[in-house]
């Protein structure tokens, strides 16, 4: 809906989808903090990782709503939609960060994945392995700002990967290996 407002350049439109923008910020923000108070109680009878994973989820939820705030700045908006490797990290902010790990969340929480020394390390590998591809895809998006690249960047997301095919991998065989180790 930005780059629609920006090509008609309905300066009014724009401010109305910043004032929007805003509003809804701090609305999740809201909703935000009302459900950590109300889930206390609920994370201290749960699994440690329940509680990890969760605010994981909401961190990432934050960033992603900053990122949609920023967005309706004219800077800001040129500098995303000219740069692929900030989309690309702004899709993975949704997909690694907010909907893989609630789908590990739930899982968790509805005992469909058993909590296991393997299952945790998996976990932590495969959590460990999206924020370094966060932090990576955002790290060239800037230096290409400046005209910069290095090499170096592309080939720490490819050794990355296997991390998370590692990461992968090794939450399979923790769900094999069920009744070992189990919290």
């Amino acid at each position: 809906s930005l780059y629609l407002l920006s090509i008609y350049k309905a300066d009014w439109l724009l401010g109305f989808s910043k004032l929007i923008s805003i509003s809804q910020f701090v609305f999740y923000l809201s909703l935000i903090y009302i459900i950590f108070k109300q889930s206390i109680p609920e994370f201290k009878k749960a699994h440690w990782i329940t509680g990890v994973l969760f605010k994981i989820i909401t961190t990432s939820f934050i960033l992603k709503l900053v990122a949609q705030v920023l967005s309706t700045f004219t800077y800001f908006e040129h500098f995303s939609l000219n740069n692929r490797s900030i989309q690309v990290a702004y899709l993975h902010l949704i997909f690694l960060l907010i909907v893989s790990v609630f789908i590990f969340y739930v899982f968790i929480k509805e005992q469909l994945i058993l909590i296991n020394r393997l299952t945790i390390t998996s976990l932590v590998l495969l959590i460990s392995g999206f924020l370094i591809n966060e932090l990576f895809l955002l790290l060239n998006g800037n230096l290409i700002l400046y005209g910069k690249s290095y090499v170096l960047i592309g080939q720490v997301l490819l050794w990355n990967s296997f991390l998370i095919l590692g990461g992968s991998i090794l939450l399979l065989y923790s769900q094999l290996k069920k009744t070992e180790n189990q919290f």
